[in-house]
């Protein structure tokens, strides 16, 4: 990886050209996903993505990292090999292009817990967010530090007490300055969550992405779903360039397909089981 690099990223990739951007804002990259895969993929998704997509500009997958202790992925992404070149034009943002595929930009983040048992997203920042906050302390703490606040739907986590804490967050007299999360892993066909269409109600912007769970196939759809917005990019400061675009609230639309119930079925299966094991061989 070439730190700090401000190389002309080429007539085709002019920070004044408006793109297509495919936005992947869920992002982990556990110790079972190869990164050359997951870049390759992200590509590889995108580009078809884009081919169903009625735009003149041309696409642009970025993924935003959501790191963890267990998921490291800005760090991994530095370092693919083969015949990618990697730069990281600001911190917290990568560069990753060949002669074949790209650009792909890899935005900096961070996944964390508030005290409310609610996972939060920090996205397109270097900054850590302590865990145990209160809900409305986190995404306060990771709006003062630029970052972009996401609460992301999972299976299961929005129900009971903490779905009726979102909703609260979203009704609350202050304009939330959080966004939702859609992801992936909600299976086609079920009802949407009350506090997603409560959101889009009160025309709140919905950040979508893919969620990959810890097993070694779901490399393959990084970059399948996620956020489209059309905008230009600043490609020596790109973190701050899309950071600044959404922190405008730009009007986005959903692309990709979420994943089937069967698919969604068998990865939650075999989540919990792998938990249970976990436990019982600990």
């Amino acid at each position: 990886m070439t730190m700090g690099a401000r190389s002309d990223p080429g007539p085709a990739q002019a920070g004044d050209r408006r793109w297509s951007c495919h936005i992947d804002a869920h992002v982990h990259l556990y110790p079972c996903h190869p990164p050359e895969e997951v870049v390759a993929a992200t590509v590889r998704n995108v580009v078809g993505a884009a081919g169903t997509a009625e735009s003149a500009c041309p696409p642009l997958a970025i993924l935003l990292l959501a790191d963890t202790e267990l998921a490291r992925g800005y760090d991994r992404l530095g370092e693919i090999g083969g015949d990618w070149q990697v730069d990281e034009p600001e911190p917290g943002a990568l560069l990753c292009r060949n002669n074949r595929q790209g650009p792909l930009l890899v935005l900096a983040g961070y996944q964390l817990r508030t005290r409310e048992g609610i996972e939060i997203l920090s996205l397109c920042t270097t900054h850590k967010v302590d865990d145990k906050m209160p809900l409305g302390d986190a995404v306060a703490a990771i709006d003062a530090m630029s970052g972009i606040p996401v609460i992301p739907w999972g299976m299961g986590k929005w129900l009971g007490r903490r779905g009726d804490i979102v909703r609260t967050y979203l009704r609350s007299s202050e304009v939330p300055t959080a966004w939702l999360g859609d992801s992936f892993n909600r299976p086609r066909g079920w009802p949407e969550p009350s506090a997603l269409a409560e959101a889009s109600m009160l025309g709140r912007a919905i950040l979508s992405g893919t969620d990959p769970l810890p097993f070694a196939d779901t490399a393959q759809v990084v970059g399948s779903f996620g956020s489209l917005v059309e905008t230009s990019i600043d490609f020596a400061y790109p973190l701050s360039s899309l950071r600044a675009t959404l922190h405008t609230r730009p009007a986005l639309a959903p692309y990709g397909r979420r994943q089937s119930p069967s698919r969604a079925i068998v990865e939650q299966t075999m989540l919990r089981l792998g938990r249970r094991r976990m436990r019982f061989d600990g």
